[in-house]
């Protein structure tokens, strides 16, 4: 009885931030890729980086819930503190 409980906490404690940590880096190389292939042109720049935010939080979204089955407060809560860096 007790295994399925484990498997079940195991899976949204540590999913969650295995999502956050995976969609972080991988925004983190796109953001890096856009910052190189623009440089002298802040405005596209910056426009880039605000329709990646949006497009990777919903993105995560999904894929934490939908398909990962993992609590939406431990990737997002990863997710922001790894694109601050």
């Amino acid at each position: 009885m007790s295994v399925p409980i484990i498997h079940l906490w195991i899976q949204v404690a540590l999913g969650g931030p295995a999502v956050g940590l995976a969609f972080g880096f991988g925004a983190l190389g796109v953001l890096l890729i856009i910052k190189y292939s623009t440089e002298g042109k802040e405005a596209d720049n910056l426009s880039n980086q605000t329709t990646l935010t949006f497009v990777v939080a919903y993105l995560s979204f999904f894929v934490g819930e939908e398909v990962c089955e993992v609590t939406a407060a431990h990737w997002s809560f990863t997710l922001s503190h790894q694109a601050d860096q």
